[in-house]
């Protein structure tokens, strides 16, 4: 399971921070990779090709095939390395990690072994509600009022997968009328898509990729 459900970027709110559940262990590897990428794409590899060459079509050139093999290439590693837990039986993506209430996002699960599944797989679309409730405890001093977050489904849909190794893409609407996602003091939305082994129960393998829903 995702030990974030912020998208990269996002800064987990306070509730996150108490659950333990904020800040991504993507950063730790997407940043260096970029920065590698970075030097070579606009350092480097600029560098030799002035070394060889004078000509300004030739750099202008190089530059600008370096510049989309560098936004190419970091659309790849963040796309590969945002979800942490795509070493199991199977992985979800969303596409995209941002999208407006009314809009469609897509889940694109890859199954990595069908021999291993027990019932088949389910993908879909949650919305978690994080809320602080007032909780009484009894000390030597007298009775104390403490905070505790709980959490509840506040929507989901799921829908069945096919037991195959080809690439499936399940496409959910995101309701006009749900909640977007919220990171307060006292009350929290998180958003996600999710791809879990049906009939296992809360021991069964299962695998999220966080969403931001805007209002």
């Amino acid at each position: 399971m995702s030990d974030s459900h912020l998208p990269d970027g996002r800064e987990p709110g306070p509730q996150s921070r108490r659950l333990e559940n904020g800040g991504s262990r993507v950063s730790g590897v997407v940043l260096p990779t970029m920065t590698i990428l970075f030097i070579a794409c606009f350092i480097g590899i600029p560098l030799a090709v002035v070394s060889v060459t004078d000509a300004q079509a030739v750099i202008y050139a190089t530059l600008g095939v370096l510049a989309v093999a560098f936004v190419a290439g970091m659309w790849l590693v963040a796309r590969r390395f945002r979800s942490p837990a795509a070493a199991g039986l199977f992985e979800v993506l969303a596409e995209p990690i941002e999208v407006w209430r009314g809009e469609n996002v897509e889940a694109d699960l890859a199954i990595l072994d069908v021999d291993e599944l027990g019932d088949g797989i389910e993908v879909g679309v949650v919305c978690v509600e994080r809320y602080d409730r007032p909780v009484t405890s009894r000390t030597e001093e007298g009775p104390t009022t403490e905070r505790a977050t709980e959490e509840a489904i506040a929507y989901e849909r799921w829908l069945p997968a096919w037991r195959t190794e080809e690439p499936q893409t399940f496409r959910f609407p995101i309701p006009l009328d749900a909640p977007y996602s919220h990171e307060g003091d006292c009350l929290s939305f998180a958003w996600r898509v999710s791809a879990r082994e049906r009939g296992a129960g809360a021991g069964g393998e299962t695998s999220e990729d966080p969403i931001w829903v805007l209002p």
